[in-house]
């Protein structure tokens, strides 16, 4: 967003005050940087981070930002970060858990613990995984900077496994075989 922003701004393309949708796109905007660089957190934020936001934000709608930034947690995911701790296994500072049997709708619920989990004192490194559908998915949590985490995440999930990421965040899945679907709700648990 920050790279659009500047883009924009290379453009000559100017923001209005009063304008409802310019309000919408420069607080999604300021969102997308905030995510990008978590807060402005991480090693690489720039300038152009600090600037975009700097200037995006007198055409925000707090009202909208505060929506989004304390967007309302599904009861389930509750529920699953319980789950987690019960079923979390530690050595050294890594963590890991597993989630059981996840639909698509919940898939979040994952990186949602991966990232509380992964800041419990101690731990510096944390997979969350589920069954979703025939595949396992994982996400990876991180803050140890000697380990290389696509190299990780290939090792543990496959080569073909990694689905992108950032600095210190991995997602994975891999496929539990074509059969999988058919498998009796009994077989499916001993999968598990």
């Amino acid at each position: 967003c920050a790279i659009m922003w500047s883009v924009m701004r290379e453009l000559g393309m100017e923001f209005e005050a009063n304008n409802e949708d310019d309000q919408i796109i420069a607080t999604a905007m300021v969102v997308g940087v905030r995510t990008d660089t978590e807060e402005m957190s991480v090693d690489d934020t720039s300038e152009i981070d600090l600037m975009a936001v700097a200037e995006l934000h007198p055409f925000v709608t707090q009202k909208i930002l505060r929506q989004i930034i304390r967007y309302p947690v599904p009861k389930l995911w509750y529920e699953l970060r319980r789950k987690a701790e019960e079923e979390a296994a530690s050595e050294g500072s890594a963590l890991v858990t597993g989630l059981g049997f996840l639909t698509q709708e919940s898939r979040d619920a994952l990186a949602w613990v991966a990232d509380d989990l992964e800041r419990r004192d101690g731990v510096d490194t944390c997979v969350a995984f589920g069954i979703i559908e025939d595949r396992i998915v994982g996400v990876v949590r991180c803050s140890n900077p000697t380990l290389e985490l696509n190299d990780f995440v290939r090792r543990v999930f496959g080569e073909d496994s990694v689905g992108g990421g950032k600095r210190g965040k991995a997602a994975a899945t891999a496929p539990l075989g074509q059969f999988f679907s058919s498998y009796t709700e009994s077989s499916k648990v001993k999968v598990w």
